[in-house]
């Protein structure tokens, strides 16, 4: 096959895989938790519902009061904040900080070789590139699996607690949401994008990319 279909190729799953890089390692969907709510004396089941976390925000909600004439109705309104936001009685662990620095550091390392997959369209020495460009296709789907240390983290071995005088909150533990699912096709995506990488550069140069023989009329000009 042509390389230059494969160059193609190659960008669209980078493009993807950032994609799902970004939207699964910063949204709050990450993981869910069942949360129950108890009275602190008695402790008293008061209710449960299941929310949702991410490495670097949590699930939040904004209420609205509204009063009409059939009564007063309280909606609650989903977003993301950050873990700093109303503070969070979950201290940051070490697997915990390193998730987030390792959701940088695949972001980053493959955001360059998207680019720099992009720099060998049409050029005949971005040959050159695709060795440092498969490495780094393989780096990213590691540091994205690395992500993962999250699920051993304080949040997930420890069902957070937040207890006063008259309330106690706590947690189930940690189930895959949305954000954890997103991050797995992101290492897989990598992870296959890498091979194709280390194909192309295994691959000889396509026709076009090849320096042009002189003509026979060159060659006795020159002589």
């Amino acid at each position: 096959m042509d390389n230059s279909i494969l160059t193609y190729c190659s960008i669209s799953i980078a493009v993807l895989s950032l994609f799902f890089t970004l939207f699964g390692n910063f949204w709050c969907f990450y993981v869910t938790s069942t949360l129950t709510a108890s009275v602190g004396a008695t402790g008293e089941a008061l209710g449960s519902a299941d929310v949702y976390f991410g490495i670097w925000s949590r699930q939040h909600y904004m209420y609205s009061v509204q009063s009409t004439t059939d009564g007063t109705y309280i909606y609650a309104i989903p977003g993301c904040v950050g873990w700093g936001f109303g503070g969070y009685p979950i201290p940051y662990d070490t697997k915990w900080n390193s998730a987030k620095a390792f959701t940088i550091l695949a972001t980053i390392i493959g955001g360059i070789a998207m680019i720099l997959c992009c720099g060998t369209i049409g050029d005949g020495s971005g040959k050159k590139l695709w060795p440092f460009i498969t490495g780094s296709f393989f780096v990213a789907c590691f540091f994205q699996c690395l992500t993962f240390l999250f699920l051993r983290s304080n949040f997930c071995s420890i069902p957070p607690t937040s207890i006063d005088s008259q309330l106690s909150l706590s947690a189930s533990g940690c189930a895959l949401g949305a954000g954890a699912a997103m991050g797995i096709v992101a290492a897989c995506l990598w992870g296959v994008n890498g091979m194709l990488a280390a194909y192309i550069t295994k691959s000889p140069p396509s026709e076009e990319s090849l320096p042009e023989a002189p003509t026979s009329a060159s060659a006795d000009v020159k002589a």
